[in-house]
């Protein structure tokens, strides 16, 4: 029997991600879980939409939060919600192609 194993289960297998998210982490613990439950808020948003939207890893070091997502359009909803909920800056790099979105984030 032939197993095929979805893409993104693949991508986040793999840790190929196409958005990756930065965010300047802020100093207050109470700030930071609003911050984490807002992403988790936009994935499970974006599974609704599309099953393939999932974030493949958080990885949190020192002042920095880095997102890595499975494609670019969860990594530009999670940067838009940030802007939204916390009035920050966000940036957006987009590489050719549109293949690959990089999102910084800063209060």
């Amino acid at each position: 029997m032939l197993s095929v194993i979805c893409p993104a289960c693949r991508k986040t297998k793999d840790r190929y991600a196409n958005g990756v998210v930065t965010i300047r982490w802020p100093k207050q613990e109470a700030t930071r879980r609003t911050i984490l439950n807002l992403i988790k808020h936009q994935e499970e948003w974006g599974r609704q939409v599309n099953p393939l939207e999932r974030i493949i890893a958080l990885e949190a070091k020192g002042d920095r939060l880095t997102v890595l997502t499975t494609n670019e359009r969860l990594a530009q909803r999670i940067g838009r919600a940030l802007e939204r909920a916390f009035h920050g800056k966000a940036t957006y790099q987009w590489s050719r192609g549109n293949k690959l979105l990089r999102v910084q984030w800063a209060q």
